[in-house]
């Protein structure tokens, strides 16, 4: 956290990781992902590699959890898998499993019957399958592979059965003495159930806590420091506190609005007091809050109830008059002397306990990047368009923070430039804006640039032009010292994808998903020539003789052209294994390189030789730039 350039990938999935977890001292992380390969791993970090992978699920992965002593990991499917596995880490046996309960005919529902079944263990290597043993200790069965199971998606209104599982420590008996049995609880649409787990008979039953009339959709839960309560957070923005013990509730208590979003018990030394409260609630009781209204509050015990001690809100960290967001997550830093929580504009910050003094530690899109642009001049700074969380931001390389940042409500930036010191952004509502590239003030704006949106924007600094393309096919070419509209320039079809400037900056190319690309007199406002390819036209790149263009497609070639010549002069076919989406020539005009789909980059030099490739994003490759 302290060296941002210090950074290790850990790569192993082929669909969207939906839940990590780390364990107590940070020498394992598991992780989960959605899909029909609905795979867990679980990594080294010392080693920084790949311990086990884990392939019982069939559908998703919902959550993940391990116990404080590392031994254990409870992992729950979503919606369609509906299973919970506990996997010993030593070896990565099974330990138990079982399906989750049907959800009460309400919340209020007191207790349910006593879930049980008991699960004999299975042996694994990293990568294999598991296969049912005979006993705790496993057995030398030939690895087989699971039961393939159809695919099927996840819809928005179907949630997943738990929503968060927290650990507990040890089952404790009458004595209150610690027992060799592990609990945990989990939260969600089936209410907030205790779970009892045997490890050496692979024993797994739950009981339901009593919510008594309380009717909730239950978001979070985390137990006290000393493991006699559970908390539980609501979308209504309360939370309840139960009684391990007896599982009924002790009290609830209103925390936030849109609803709690995490919860992070306290050790009672840093929450700010030692103090024992009677006669329900004691000291050890703290709790931080993460709201849906961007809130973090810290509660502390008084009488029956609690109540907040301490109060900030994060995403006002960077600027006091910023729109509120909600906080995600919240984790406790070794010595748990620190929190740190992520907010879902993408922040993370860092606070100080008991007080919830924060300083933010990095910043991020949250959403995918759609473009990317250097400025001319320098290599220490680049700008990123980011349609999802509507912001255009310029990054310091020296520290890959975000020295400037740019919202506008509302709008949704899907391409960038540089002119000069000024940031062009081009925006899906179909505005061009003029960003300052020092403190992100908008200089000045065109509302009504494209109808339908810009998808493409260029700068001829020299003549004070910039060039855009729109999603109709448009292209247009703005004068910006009168800020008026120099030339209108309407021949493709589909969306302008990609505009190069000549050196001249009187004559440009554009291309497009009509399979074109076209090059323009921009004094005299008309074409040159047009070239047409077999497939849409995703990426070009003028080459520096002005002679010959390079262009990507979806069919996944690459093509040299001659300006002069109706044909490619050379054709790499099937240079990537999906869709291109992204290409970029080196600032020398001797090296090219390309993206897409497949989330692979490759370099190339201009005669077609692969250098090399490599792959560094888990996602489709938007944009690139040298």
């Amino acid at each position: 956290m302290e060296d941002a350039h210090n950074q290790t990938f850990f790569r192993g999935h082929n669909n969207d990781v939906s839940c990590v977890s780390v364990s107590s001292s940070g020498a394992l992380v598991a992780s989960g992902q959605s899909g029909p390969n609905a795979d867990i791993i679980i990594w080294d970090l010392d080693a920084k590699q790949k311990k086990y992978r884990l392939r019982e699920h069939d559908h998703g992965i919902a959550c993940l959890a391990f116990t404080a002593d590392e031994r254990m990991l409870v992992s729950i499917g979503n919606y369609f898998d509906r299973q919970i596995f506990i996997w010993e880490m030593g070896r990565g046996y099974i330990v138990a499993n079982t399906t989750l309960p049907a959800p009460p005919p309400s919340a209020g529902a007191s207790h349910a019957p006593a879930g049980r079944t008991t699960h004999p263990a299975a042996r694994t290597t990293p990568g294999s399958s598991f296969v049912l043993g005979d006993d705790f200790s496993g057995s030398d069965v030939p690895a087989t592979p699971s039961p393939a199971t159809p695919s099927r998606q996840h819809g928005d209104a179907q949630a997943d059965p738990v929503a968060s599982v927290a650990w507990g420590g040890r089952a404790r008996d009458i004595k209150r003495r610690e027992t060799g049995d592990y609990i945990f609880a989990t939260a969600g649409p089936s209410g907030v159930l205790l779970w009892t787990l045997t490890p050496r008979t692979g024993d797994l039953r739950h009981e339901r806590f009593q919510c008594g009339a309380h009717v909730r959709v239950w978001t979070s839960v985390a137990f006290s420091d000393d493991g006699e309560r559970c908390f539980a957070g609501t979308t209504s923005g309360d939370f309840a506190v139960f009684l391990v013990r007896t599982r009924v509730l002790e009290c609830m208590v209103s925390a936030c609005s849109h609803g709690v979003r995490a919860l992070a018990p306290l050790p009672s030394e840093r929450a700010g007091t030692t103090e024992r409260r009677t006669p329900a609630l004691d000291a050890s009781a703290h709790v931080a809050v993460a709201g849906g209204d961007g809130s973090l509050r810290v509660f502390a015990p008084r009488g029956r109830s609690m109540i907040p001690v301490h109060e900030c809100f994060p995403h006002r960290l960077r600027d006091p008059a910023a729109r509120a967001s909600a906080v995600q997550s919240l984790s406790l830093c070794a010595p748990r002397r620190e929190l740190l929580c992520s907010l879902d504009n993408g922040d993370m910050c860092v606070h100080s306990l008991p007080d919830l003094r924060g300083a933010v530690h990095c910043v991020n899109h949250a959403g995918p990047i759609a473009d990317v642009a250097f400025p001319t001049a320098t290599s220490e700074r680049f700008a990123t368009a980011c349609p999802g969380d509507g912001t255009v931001r310029v990054w310091d390389l020296s520290s890959y923070g975000a020295a400037v940042t740019c919202l506008v409500a509302r709008e949704h930036p899907s391409c960038v430039a540089w002119s000069s010191d000024c940031v062009v952004a081009g925006y899906e509502e179909g505005a061009l804006r003029f960003i300052d590239g020092e403190d992100g003030r908008v200089y000045w704006a065109l509302p009504e640039a494209h109808r339908g949106g810009v998808s493409r924007v260029r700068a001829l600094p020299r003549s004070r032009l910039i060039v855009s393309g729109g999603e109709n096919g448009d292209a247009r070419v703005w004068d910006v010292r009168s800020r008026e509209l120099a030339a209108h320039l309407k021949e493709h079809k589909s969306r302008v994808t990609s505009i190069c400037a000549f050196h001249d900056e009187t004559h440009a190319l554009t291309c497009s998903l009509d399979r074109s690309f076209l090059l323009w007199d921009l004094d005299r406002q008309r074409r040159v020539s047009a070239h047409h390819a077999r497939s849409a036209i995703t990426g070009l790149q003028l080459c520096p003789d002005e002679r010959r263009v390079i262009t990507t497609g979806r069919d996944r070639s690459v093509m040299m052209w001659d300006l002069a010549a109706p044909e490619p002069i050379r054709v790499l076919s099937d240079a990537h294994s999906d869709h291109i989406t992204a290409l970029a020539l080196s600032n020398d005009g001797n090296l090219f390189v390309t993206g897409g789909y497949d989330q692979v980059i490759k370099l190339w030099t201009l005669d077609g030789r692969l250098l090399c490739e490599g792959v560094g994003h888990s996602g489709c490759v938007e944009a690139l730039c040298f």
